[in-house]
């Protein structure tokens, strides 16, 4: 009877803690999206306040475009008045937002989606059970890209297109690997010697010499993110009493989201060897958004210190270009 009563008693704390324990990463996938979420019902609000503003401002105009056909002094100050207010509309909206309503439309329309997309995965997570943790933990990656796909919308919307970034490397190669005594130097891009100017990404520049192309080209792009993961790195360290996640590994998962913006080459005749220039790029927001997702993924939480070094990153040009004056003086 004793043991009837030990095994009741061990399958119902088991129906209990069971469920609990399969939905802990479940519990963190719905705290990571709380920021999509919001976005997405932002964007969605200042798409109707921006509609409004638009349709304010176009009936102050029929109005004004009224009033000025009567002769009255009254009218012509109440077109005086009118223009004002059509004016401070329009430098509001202008101040205020940085897309218009059509713009507003299309990114809440793809963040729903998105959202849709992810609540479905959402749902085959929770139907696996907790010992499937390689299932579980592809789903949590998939749920990730599309949450970061979400957050990375406003810069896809935005003509921010580096210079240089768009050279396709199988493309006229020939007119790439050129000595660099009788290169053109104004079809080089900027990037090589210059940081980009962008207070929303972070950029490291991978350099690399040698005979072989395709290995200078894979160094200079194992350089680039070998800077990348030491500065995260440095970025997220806190002190023992600060708590956040591993300052190491974090950097590690955060670089999943960063992309190679441009690639460069040249061939120097006199030394037989190419120099390889690789253009890493990072959005901030999408590293703040992979932090939060890491420390989900890892039942760690980062801290607002964390938050705060990730969110305020500058890179300088010193940092930038470390070998500066080698660089240079192979231009």
């Amino acid at each position: 009877m004793n043991r009837l009563l030990s095994l009741v008693l061990v399958i119902a704390v088991w129906a209990i803690i069971g469920p609990a324990h399969a939905d802990t990463l479940l519990a963190s996938v719905d705290e990571a999206l709380k920021e999509p979420i919001r976005l997405v019902a932002e964007w969605e609000s200042d798409r109707s306040i921006a509609l409004s503003l638009v349709l304010i401002v176009v009936i102050l105009g029929a109005a004004i475009a009224v009033i000025h056909s009567l002769s009255d002094k009254a009218a012509k100050v109440g077109a005086v008045v009118l223009g004002t207010l059509v004016t401070t509309l329009t430098a509001v909206n202008n101040a205020y937002f940085d897309f218009d309503h059509r713009q507003y439309k299309a990114m809440a329309s793809q963040g729903r989606q998105l959202l849709t997309e992810i609540n479905i995965r959402k749902m085959l997570l929770a139907d696996f059970p907790v010992e499937q943790k390689q299932a579980r933990e592809a789903i949590f990656e998939e749920i990730r890209r599309q949450a970061n796909a979400i957050v990375a919308l406003p810069a896809n919307f935005k003509d921010r297109a580096v210079q240089g970034a768009a050279l396709e490397v199988p493309a006229r190669v020939s007119e790439m690997l050129v000595s660099p005594a009788l290169a053109d130097q104004s079809r080089a891009p900027d990037w090589i010697s210059k940081l980009p100017a962008d207070d929303e990404n972070l950029y490291f520049l991978g350099i690399s010499d040698g005979r072989d192309y395709v290995a200078v080209r894979e160094a200079s792009k194992g350089n680039a993110y070998d800077q990348a993961r030491a500065y995260l790195a440095g970025q997220l360290k806190t002190s023992g009493t600060s708590g956040g996640v591993d300052s190491t590994s974090a950097a590690k998962y955060l670089l999943d989201s960063a992309r190679v913006a441009g690639t460069y080459s040249t061939y120097d005749r006199s030394k037989s060897a190419f120099r390889s220039y690789t253009l890493l790029s990072l959005s901030k927001k999408v590293a703040e958004s992979d932090l939060r997702w890491y420390g989900a993924k890892n039942a760690q939480q980062a801290s607002p210190v964390q938050q705060q070094m990730l969110r305020s990153a500058v890179r300088t040009q010193d940092a930038y270009i470390p070998n500066r004056k080698e660089v240079m003086r192979s231009q």
